[in-house]
């Protein structure tokens, strides 16, 4: 990137159609809902979950806790002073949590 434009937008990003200048796309923020996903496509899932979240982290704690309840037997773990990706910050506490559930 150059001077705060992108010739090629980066994957996940979009051109916005009143200028050249790229915009991270935002975090969907309709309450309860989960952008692409349904009540009952996340009650479907069938495989072994383990959902991360940090404390600090931009899907709200009420929501992760939803998807916990909509996933069959799913594990839920919140990381304390962790953000959205500073999940991947606290690597001695993520290791532990996929160790265990891997078990």
């Amino acid at each position: 990137m150059t001077s705060g434009r992108c010739a090629r937008p980066m994957r996940g990003w979009r051109r916005t159609r009143t200028t050249s200048r790229c915009s991270r796309p935002r975090p969907h923020r309709r309450s309860g809902a989960f952008k692409g996903w349904t009540a009952a496509g996340l009650g479907g899932i069938t495989a072994p979950t383990l959902l991360v979240f940090g404390d600090h982290d931009f899907v709200r704690l009420e929501h992760a806790a939803h998807a916990h309840e909509l996933i069959p037997g799913a594990q839920l773990a919140v990381l304390p002073g962790a953000t959205h990706m500073g999940v991947l910050r606290r690597a001695d506490l993520a290791l532990l949590l996929v160790g265990g559930f891997l078990g």
